[in-house]
């Protein structure tokens, strides 16, 4: 962008994260603490599938997250008229993850780009609510195909319990590791691909 503006409340970290979602990287770190910003592997296979039907994951368990209070059914994007009066837009998108009008609408102030920017604006102001829903994998192991899982890979799950009733991708954004000489442990920490991909998703849920 040739011109980008960060909200009053944002920290350096939020407001590198919410440009580099806009353009489908993620930023994550080398063992030396040194930032990489990487494209998101969205189109990938699974590195991992996971499918109750077959029977429970010995040492593995899920906690989804869903936080319906900070989503809304309507988004409406607007671009500001330059000094001149022109290139003024504006852009709706509908949440399918919203189904009560209570939390109908919302309307936000586009900070980067021009008029012809508005309807991709629009989109990553969808994908930043979808981040409202997140997966937490815990599991005991680090690695996989004898190789580390990391992050920027997507995993599947199929799981009833989570009312998650067909095929799902998640997006692993990061993990967490932990171990010592007799247990590791690591928490995937994930979301949907159209957080990155800014694509509106099908609703997960149906």
């Amino acid at each position: 962008y040739k011109v980008s503006i960060a909200e009053p409340t944002q920290s350096v970290a939020d407001y590198l994260v919410a440009l580099s979602r806009q353009r489908d990287i993620v930023i994550t770190h080398n063992e030396k603490g040194q930032l990489l910003f990487t494209s998101a592997n969205l189109k990938g296979q699974p590195i991992i599938d996971y499918d109750y039907r077959n029977g429970m994951f010995a040492g593995t368990s899920f906690d989804l997250d869903f936080n319906g209070s900070e989503m809304h059914k309507e988004i409406t994007v607007m671009k500001q008229p330059n000094n001149d009066g022109g290139n003024a837009a504006e852009k709706t998108i509908i949440n399918p993850f919203v189904a009560s009008d209570y939390f109908s609408s919302k309307v936000t102030t586009q900070t980067a780009g021009n008029d012809n920017d508005t309807l991709s604006a629009t989109k990553r102001a969808l994908a930043a609510e979808l981040q409202n829903i997140k997966l937490a994998v815990n599991t005991d192991r680090w690695i996989l195909d004898k190789k580390i899982i990391r992050p920027n890979n997507t995993i599947s799950i199929i799981d009833p319990y989570l009312y998650l009733y067909e095929k799902t991708i998640f997006f692993i954004e990061s993990i967490s590791y932990q171990g010592n000489n007799t247990q590791t442990t690591a928490i995937f920490n994930c979301v949907i691909p159209e957080v990155y991909s800014g694509e509106t998703p099908k609703n997960i849920f149906e």
